[in-house]
């Protein structure tokens, strides 16, 4: 179901003097359009995404979802988009990288400083060996 403030069928041109001379060289937004919709629509879903993520108390594995949400909105406009599956995944793997890289280079008392006492929740490794 389309969210009423979604119009992802009526792109129209809503260009203003600012965007036409802007364009005068520019067609990377035209060609961005055609992938996933009107920036105001595709903007719209990536905030209420990111609202959602806003809670995760890591910054960089938050900085990770919201990468995802982008990919997620991207493709309820074109649900075929291969290239933003490709990325979700690329970004579901770099949380693993960053909290494995943490790990690794953790120095006594810089985590906790960090990310409190509680620190990050366990994680199940089973699966990974």
């Amino acid at each position: 179901m389309q969210h009423e403030l979604f119009n992802d069928t009526d792109l129209g041109d809503s260009r203003g003097p600012l965007t036409r001379k802007f364009d005068l060289g520019a067609t990377v937004t035209v060609e961005r359009m055609e992938e996933y919709g009107h920036p105001l629509d595709d903007f719209k879903k990536i905030e209420l995404i990111k609202q959602a993520v806003s809670g995760c108390k890591h910054p960089l594995v938050r900085h990770c979802l919201e990468m995802i949400g982008v990919k997620l909105a991207r493709l309820t406009h074109d649900y075929t988009h291969l290239d933003s599956m490709k990325d979700i995944a690329g970004y579901a793997r770099c949380i693993c990288l960053v909290l494995d890289e943490e790990q690794a280079r953790l120095v006594p008392g810089t985590f906790e400083r960090l990310y409190g006492k509680e620190g990050l929740p366990k994680m199940e490794v089973s699966d990974a060996q």
